[in-house]
C-alpha cells in the first residue's frame, strides 16, 4: 500500500509542473486580435526572438473571408488588423516537425485558435461551434465533420477544475 500512496503523491506533486503551450486570441471589441503563444493560466507569453518567431506563416481569417489578414509581429504577440464583426480563426502548420523522445517517431504540430461564438458554420479542420449564434452549447469539429456525442460531457476551466456543462443536463 506505502508504495501505491508513494506514487499517487509524487504524480500529484508534478501535476503542477506539467504545461503545454498553446495559442490564443485576445480582441478588443470590434478592433485588432492578438495571437498570444505560451501558458496562459501561468502568464507566460513567449517573445519575438524566441519561441514565437517558430509561427513562420500564422494565417487568421475573419467571419466568412477566406482572406487571410495581414500580421505585424510585436514583442510578444502576432497581431493582424481585424476590422469589423465576427469570429476570428487561426491556423498554423508552418511549425516544423519535432522528434518525439518519449514515443519516437515524428510530431507533427498544427495550431489552431478561434476567438467569438456568433458563426454556426464549421472553417477549421478541428474546431468547437456553437448550436446557436452565441449559444453556449457547442459541437466539436474534426476534418468539418460533427464529432460522436460524448456521453458525459464536461468542461475543465483553465484552472483545471470541472464544470457541468450545459450539454449535460440536456443529454
Amino acid at each position: 500500500m506505502l508504495p501505491l500512496f508513494t506514487a499517487v503523491i509524487l504524480i500529484l506533486a508534478l501535476l503542477d509542473s506539467v504545461h503545454a503551450h498553446f495559442v490564443w486570441l485576445e480582441r478588443d471589441g470590434d478592433g485588432p486580435v492578438r495571437a498570444y503563444f505560451g501558458e496562459w493560466i501561468d502568464d507566460i507569453r513567449e517573445k519575438t526572438g524566441g519561441l514565437l518567431d517558430g509561427f513562420k506563416a500564422p494565417r487568421v481569417f475573419l467571419g466568412a473571408s477566406e482572406t487571410p489578414l495581414p500580421v505585424k509581429r510585436n514583442e510578444n504577440n502576432l497581431e493582424f488588423p481585424a476590422k469589423g464583426r465576427g469570429d476570428v480563426r487561426f491556423v498554423d502548420s508552418s511549425v516544423p516537425p519535432r522528434e518525439d523522445k518519449e514515443k519516437g517517431g515524428i510530431t507533427k504540430t498544427i495550431y489552431y485558435a478561434k476567438a467569438g461564438r456568433s458563426e454556426t458554420v464549421v472553417k477549421l479542420d478541428l474546431e468547437l461551434v456553437p448550436t446557436t449564434a452565441n449559444g453556449k452549447v457547442s459541437f466539436c469539429c474534426f476534418s468539418t465533420r460533427r464529432c460522436p456525442k460524448p456521453s458525459s460531457p464536461s468542461s475543465v476551466r483553465p484552472n483545471g477544475k470541472n464544470l457541468s456543462s450545459p450539454m449535460s443536463k440536456a443529454a
